[in-house]
Formats: structure tokens, C-alpha cells, sequence
């Protein structure tokens, strides 16, 4: 089969279909286009076998590999085997075949606000793998007092709610490299002021706080506390635009979700002002019900919440209550939880903090398979002490 050209030099600049595309990556050296190993280079044209079409880096991951080994989701034209945790990709050019290498998309790391530990703790997977953990107990620099709520940016930056140091802080990476703070101590109810903040998400830059003893959301654009917009108290209330101690925060399609805990409620809205304002739930055990909601996640548009004192988690399809699925009893089992806190669901599994047995678990759904705990009580590798937020990224 003969090639066909997908790229030329003209000047010093390469124009093709394949540029940017994760097969063929064409640049200029040299006054001609040259090409990763995937491609055949002759005469500065970049050549392709017709039947692989190129695609676009941002668009979709190119492969996705089960544990079995079947490579899932390959492109058309294309032979894939598994090989030492990578897809081989095989294509033939001319009489000879040359092979490019395809690594899976990174496995997200764990993060956890491990609060009676003082201490924010990364780790690589549900093995304790790559176990990090930061911080110690104070006020100043590089210490937290009771740390509730963690963000990770795509860059990498770590957000912390200091609930009992009343302040926001915000670092570059697990060293505490550049660490910022906003707030006290001591707490306030003002401008670029906190009192015992439990929740925190981050979305296109802006930072929203869930600032629990002063019965408020709070958003701002930076860490100096610009663009500071808050909605609900002091005091409390459980109306429209009021919450009573809110402690879980989290944004989906421009949507802010709210685990009102002390009105056992999850509240959506569509912005700072209120807008589309809409409250799910009462107090109690059953159906459409919670007892201290302290976490909520979304995921693919379905709605988790941690709620806490019904030892439970729950899955709904939207803000009715369609879907209900609740998981979890009483416990320290398989299937079992203790006062789990947070929630966090994505990649296909859902992650909770059982806070009372401080354990982190995970599972692939909401029957339990695929129940993998991890940590113990205490201080050391590997364990928790009263853990109360996990986050991937």
C-alpha cells in the first residue's frame, strides 16, 4: 500500500493534517518536516498509510487498556497488543513495520484532609503507594489546625480549607512551595474573612469556600480575596438563600452544589445570586432523606452525597430524587461506614471517607463491587486519624 502525503515544508513552517494530531507530530528542523517514529519522512513530506487517520490530541485519549489486557477504543486500521501496561501500536510502511508506544491516561492521585492528624496526605493508588504527607499542627506556615477540605488543580495547585486556623490556604505542591493564605486567625464574618471553612472547589479560577460557622458561601477570584462575593448568613436560616452550617461545596456545568448539613438538605444554584435556586431533601432515614449531609460530588450529572449520620452514601439522578440509591450501613465491614464526611465520584469509582473508622474507601459502584478500604487509626504511613475529605487528580 502506498502512502500519501500528509504534510510539506513550506519555508520554515509545517502545514499538515497530522500537525498536532497524536499519530503524526510534524515540526520544522532543519528546513524540513520531521516526524515521531510512527511516521515515514521522505523528501520533507510526512507520510501516513491511508487506512490510520489522524486525530486530534485534545479530542479523546487514544487507547484505554482493561487489566486484561483488550485494548479498548483503538482507531481504525490500527493492530493493538498489550505490552508491559502500554498499547504497541503496529502499522506498515512499505515492506518494513515500525512501532510507536502509547502510554494509557495517568491514573489520577489520591488526596486526603487527614483533620485530627493535622495534615494533607497524597498518595499514588489504594495501596498507600507514594505515600506524601504534609504538614504539621500550628498556625504559621506549612500547618494546618483541623484541614476539612481539599482541591487540586489541573496544574497542580493544592487548595485547603484550615478550618480552626479560620483561613484558606493554597500551595504549589506537596514541598509547600509557594504557600499562600487568606483569612485569619482569628475568625470574622467580613470581607476576606472566615469562620471554620469546611469546603472548597475551584472552577475557571475562581475559588468557592463553603464557610461553614458563618452559614455562607463564599467566592472570590484570586487568593487576595479579589472579586469577594458571598450568599446566605450570618446568621443562619433555612430558606431560600439561607443555609445552616454548610460544609460540602462542589461545581458541575457552572452549577454550585451545597451540603447544607444542619438543614439535611443538598442545595443547587445557578449562581452567587441565588439564581435557580433549588433544596432537596428533609431530616430523617428514609427515601429522599438525610441526617447530616457533609459531602456531595457530582459525576456524569448524577449527584453523590456523604450523608454522615445515616451511615450512608447516596446516588441521584438529578435534584428530584429521581434514581435514589443509597449504599451503606452501620459499621466497620465490607459495605459498611462510621460517619463518612466526604465523597468524591469520577473516572467510574466513587471514593468515600469513612471518618470514624479512618479509612479511605473506594468502589467501582453503588453495590459495593470492587470495595477496596485503605489506612488504619493512627499517625504513621498509611493510616488516618479522622479523615475527612479525599480528592483525585
Amino acid at each position: 500500500m502506498e502512502p500519501r502525503s500528509l504534510a510539506r515544508c513550506t519555508g520554515r513552517q509545517c502545514r499538515s493534517a497530522c500537525e498536532g494530531s497524536a499519530l503524526l507530530e510534524c515540526q520544522v528542523k532543519r528546513g524540513l518536516c520531521s516526524a515521531d517514529p510512527l511516521c515515514l519522512l521522505s523528501g520533507g513530506v510526512c507520510m501516513q498509510v491511508p487506512s490510520l487517520i489522524p486525530r486530534r490530541v485534545r479530542q479523546a485519549s487514544l487507547l484505554r487498556v482493561s487489566n486484561a489486557g483488550i485494548p479498548k477504543g483503538c482507531l481504525g486500521g490500527m493492530e493493538a497488543r498489550f505490552a508491559g501496561g502500554v498499547c504497541l501500536l503496529l502499522m506498515a510502511i512499505g515492506t518494513s513495520a515500525c512501532t510507536g508506544v502509547i502510554s494509557p491516561p495517568p491514573v489520577p492521585k489520591i488526596y486526603v484532609a487527614d483533620e485530627s492528624n493535622n495534615r494533607i496526605v497524597r498518595m499514588d493508588d489504594m495501596t498507600g503507594a507514594g505515600w506524601t504527607p504534609f504538614g504539621t499542627s500550628g498556625s504559621g506556615p506549612n500547618q494546618f489546625r483541623f484541614p476539612s477540605g481539599i482541591f487540586v488543580s489541573a496544574a497542580g495547585q493544592i487548595f485547603v480549607t484550615d478550618a480552626l486556623n479560620h483561613r484558606i490556604v493554597r500551595m504549589d505542591n506537596m514541598t509547600g512551595a509557594g504557600w499562600i493564605t487568606l483569612g485569619g486567625p482569628p475568625a470574622g464574618s467580613g470581607m476576606s474573612q472566615f469562620n471554620a471553612p469546611f469546603g472548597i472547589f475551584v472552577s475557571a479560577g475562581q475559588i468557592y469556600v463553603a464557610d461553614t460557622s458563618n452559614h455562607r458561601i463564599v467566592r472570590m477570584d484570586t487568593m487576595t480575596g479579589t472579586g469577594w462575593t458571598t450568599l446566605g448568613g450570618p446568621p443562619a436560616g433555612n430558606g431560600p438563600n439561607q443555609f445552616n452550617s454548610p460544609t460540602g461545596i462542589f461545581v458541575s456545568a457552572g452549577q454550585i452544589y451545597v451540603a447544607d448539613w444542619n438543614n439535611n438538605r443538598i442545595v443547587r444554584m445557578n449562581d452567587m445570586a441565588g439564581t435557580g435556586w433549588t433544596a432537596f431533601g428533609t431530616h430523617g432515614s428514609g427515601m429522599n432523606q438525610f441526617d447530616g449531609p457533609f459531602g456531595v460530588s457530582v459525576s456524569a450529572g448524577q449527584i453523590y452525597v456523604a450523608d454522615r449520620n445515616n451511615n450512608r452514601i447516596v446516588r441521584m439522578n438529578d435534584m428530584t430524587g429521581v434514581g435514589w440509591t443509597e449504599f451503606g450501613t452501620f459499621g466497620n465491614g465490607p459495605n459498611q461506614f462510621s460517619s463518612p464526611f466526604g465523597i468524591f465520584a469520577g473516572a467510574g469509582q466513587i471514593f468515600v471517607v469513612d471518618t470514624f473508622n479512618s479509612r479511605i474507601v473506594r468502589m467501582d459502584d453503588m453495590t459495593g463491587a470492587g470495595w477496596t478500604p485503605f489506612g488504619t487509626s493512627g499517625s504513621g504511613p498509611n493510616q488516618f486519624n479522622l479523615p475527612v475529605r479525599v480528592f483525585l487528580q
